[in-house]
């Protein structure tokens, strides 16, 4: 089973320890249930949904040699699953990205990653995680200010409509990781989880992986 996960900090595991993020942990249970699986993982760290696409549109589509360059990237590979978590640093003060571009950019992604895949399906979007509340004085960036209500009130119920829209898969991370990871302390700078927080994120996807598509 080859999965491509794309993201920001999150998805790369800016906070936790080198082989902790959530697609690794993710790719452990997978394998532990018997499941062979290559799990890539494109988190780029401080990419807004606009950042990404226009990664993706400039870079993938201009660039010759891009199984050089871009070693996850290979056009003729049809990935069995692609998950899609970002929107995080839309909320930024210094990034900021309105809620509906959020998700039309969303969308483009959408459009652009369905040439890897056989079926709608096979695309997965999640909900983003919730940050610390109240925010701690010291948080990645200074002193950029950051929008919890508008990922619980905004986006989160945005990219759940979109993935309808698109008939594409959806998960929420947001409200099982609000209900387990409900300390502060678990994000160490009121935004990226610790080890704890991303065995609970890979954990919950795997167990999604295994039921949607394995059973």
């Amino acid at each position: 089973m080859k999965i491509l996960c794309l993201g920001d900090s999150i998805t790369a595991g800016i906070g936790g320890t080198v082989g902790k993020s959530y697609p690794d942990i993710m790719y452990i249970k997978l394998k532990k249930k018997g499941i062979k699986t290559e799990v890539i993982n494109n988190g780029r760290p401080g990419d807004s949904t606009k950042d990404f696409f226009n990664y993706l549109a400039t870079t993938i589509n201009t660039i010759d040699n891009l199984n050089e360059l871009i070693p996850w990237f290979k056009p003729l590979v049809c990935y069995d699953l692609v998950i899609i978590m970002l929107g995080t640093n839309d909320c930024r003060s210094d990034n900021w990205v309105d809620s509906e571009d959020s998700i039309k950019y969303l969308e483009k992604i959408i459009d652009f990653v369905y040439q890897w895949v056989n079926e709608k399906k096979h695309i997965l979007i999640s909900t983003i995680i919730p940050l610390s509340d109240p925010m701690p004085p010291k948080i990645v960036g200074g002193a950029h200010k950051w929008k919890q209500n508008r990922i619980e009130k905004e986006l989160n119920p945005a990219i759940k409509d979109l993935a309808r829209k698109k008939k594409i898969s959806f998960f929420d991370m947001y409200k099982p990781f609000k209900k387990e990871i409900t300390s502060g302390k678990e994000l160490y700078d009121g935004i990226h989880p610790y080890n704890k927080g991303y065995k609970f994120m890979g954990n919950q996807m795997a167990e999604y992986i295994i039921k949607r598509f394995t059973e």
